[in-house]
């Protein structure tokens, strides 16, 4: 009914969620940590880079 409180799969599959979201923004973070502490200079690095805005770029303006 929807007085009563969640069942313990929605609290579970809640945590589940939030844990995700926190990694994939942890692992966001880090991931343009880690390129910056590297060699952004490299050819290859620019390239990828350009790719991955590009990609980016793309798949939202598909989901728009």
């Amino acid at each position: 009914s929807l007085g009563s409180p969640p069942d313990v799969r929605v609290r579970l599959w809640a945590f589940y969620v939030d844990l995700s979201i926190f990694s994939l923004v942890f692992m966001s973070i880090t991931g343009v940590w880690l390129w910056l502490s590297s060699r952004p200079r490299l050819w290859w690095a620019q390239a990828a880079l350009a790719a991955g805005t590009g990609l980016f770029a793309v798949l939202w303006l598909v989901t728009r």
